[in-house]
């Protein structure tokens, strides 16, 4: 069973990563267990600033289920993972985003990082 639980209590890096079309960048997102139920995980990763769109090339991590977020979004944007059909070759439009990863059961910590093709 995977459980992602998103927003008890978030700590992100202020890193935004803006780049040229034509590049390659990565999103990332990490997130600690806390030590109460549900009460202080700890989330951290980068913002990636999309001028035109981007194409996601690569997915890796130990985070069993993830989710793109549009910052500025009350939802996951995009959301991938075991059980899900797979967000290779799918496309973020212009946007800023960042990426959580959910931690699934017996899980102390866990990362995703998404290589980004920008347009």
């Amino acid at each position: 069973m995977v459980l992602c639980l998103v927003f008890l209590s978030v700590s992100v890096a202020a890193t935004s990563v803006v780049m040229a079309g034509g590049d390659t960048v990565t999103l990332w997102g990490k997130q600690k267990a806390g030590t109460g139920p549900g009460s202080n995980a700890k989330q951290d990763g980068n913002t990636v600033v999309v001028d035109n769109s981007a194409e996601i090339l690569k997915v890796e991590g130990t985070a069993k289920s993830y989710c793109i977020w549009k910052v500025g979004g009350y939802r996951g944007f995009l959301c991938g993972g075991e059980g899900r059909e797979s967000i290779i070759g799918k496309t973020l439009p212009k946007g800023k985003y960042i990426v959580r990863a959910g931690l699934s059961k017996g899980q102390s910590t866990a990362e995703v990082r998404i290589a980004l093709d920008l347009k």
